[in-house]
């Protein structure tokens, strides 16, 4: 078994965070068997929000279901994005996307941690999310 544990992602957002301000971190662990992902929680501080999920159980939220949402529209949706930071990424295809899909959707929105981004597309409260150059870690939970 592998395990990955981030107990701090999205560490620049955490240290710009205040009460009653922009708040947006999540501490994620994930277990794989090397092939694929068996079990894996993030856990939102800010919120107490807890979403786990276990292969062949489903996924929860705290003690509800996860689903996605039923939004069929693409102008009705609501999509995340992680934006290039730090040398990371490409601002040049972050960019040519972002006009892709910007004028298409009801908007777009960015909130700091990539597991946390794709537990709210589980749990219905964003209609997608797009970033590249995620480290396993970012993906194995969400």
């Amino acid at each position: 078994m592998l395990r990955f544990f981030d107990c701090n992602t999205a560490v620049g957002r955490w240290k710009h965070s205040r009460p009653g301000g922009y708040e947006s971190a999540a501490e994620l662990e994930a277990i794989l068997d090397y092939t694929q992902v068996e079990q894996a929680v993030v856990y939102d501080p800010s919120r107490n929000d807890l979403f786990f999920a276990s292969k062949g159980r489903g996924a929860f939220l705290n003690d509800r279901r996860l689903r996605v949402s039923k939004r069929i529209r693409m102008n009705e949706a609501l999509i995340g994005t992680g934006l290039p930071h730090a040398g990371r990424g490409d601002v040049a295809t972050w960019a040519r996307i972002y006009g892709a899909i910007g004028p298409e959707v009801s908007g777009i929105r960015r909130f700091g941690a990539a597991s946390l981004d794709f537990a709210w597309v589980a749990a219905g409260r964003m209609d997608g999310f797009w970033e590249d150059d995620l480290d396993i870690w970012d993906v194995a939970a969400g």
